[in-house]
């Protein structure tokens, strides 16, 4: 596969059907053979991994870089479908992701003035608050996917400044539900 994969691991090693410059964040405790392993604390979700990797490759990022969690068979019935669409060559893609294998209908949600209606974002104003903190124009109305499976050109990331990634990282640090409310408006970042 095209471009370096950046995957958050905690407990699936379904992502080892991929192949290429396989970079997993390790929060299992457990090495991980025939991938460049990086052992991280378990705090977090695959946010704050994703941030932590642009930070610290910031000036040496890949042509392009994929962003996955481990389980990648539970949001993505297809490996062969996920291999086409990470072949394209775009600057930002958004993956397709199914909530769960058992249930393999992709499921989006629709973001409407900044609201969204889910239990794990408790602060119902936390996408404008994200997007005032950090300038970013907020869309009347957008879509996200279940997961955070992205990919993005070095360009589209560093179209982002070190900066700003810091201060996100210290932002996704300060309260647990906002590493929830960052998996849904992440996207707002890459799309001008």
């Amino acid at each position: 596969m095209n471009g370096r994969i950046v995957v958050s691991h905690h407990s699936s090693l379904d992502f080892l059907d991929l192949s290429g410059d396989l970079w997993v964040y390790n929060k299992s405790g457990k090495p991980v053979n025939r991938v460049t392993d990086i052992p991280i604390a378990n705090d977090g979700r695959e946010g704050s991994v994703y941030i932590l990797h642009i930070l610290e490759n910031y000036d040496n990022l890949a042509d392009k870089t994929i962003f996955i969690q481990d389980d990648l068979h539970n949001h993505q019935p297809s490996i062969d479908k996920f291999i086409e669409h990470a072949e394209q060559d775009v600057d930002f893609y958004q993956f397709p992701c199914t909530w769960r294998k058992d249930n393999p209908t992709f499921h989006k949600r629709e973001i409407v003035n900044g609201f969204i209606d889910l239990p794990t974002i408790r602060n119902k104003e936390a996408i404008v608050d994200f997007c005032w903190r950090f300038n970013l124009t907020l869309p009347y109305r957008y879509e996200t996917e279940t997961c955070c499976f992205f990919m993005a050109s070095r360009d589209v990331l560093r179209s982002v400044t070190k900066e700003k990634y810091k201060l996100i990282a210290s932002w996704l640090r300060e309260n647990p539900d906002n590493e929830f409310v960052f998996e849904h408006c992440h996207k707002l970042l890459f799309i001008k």
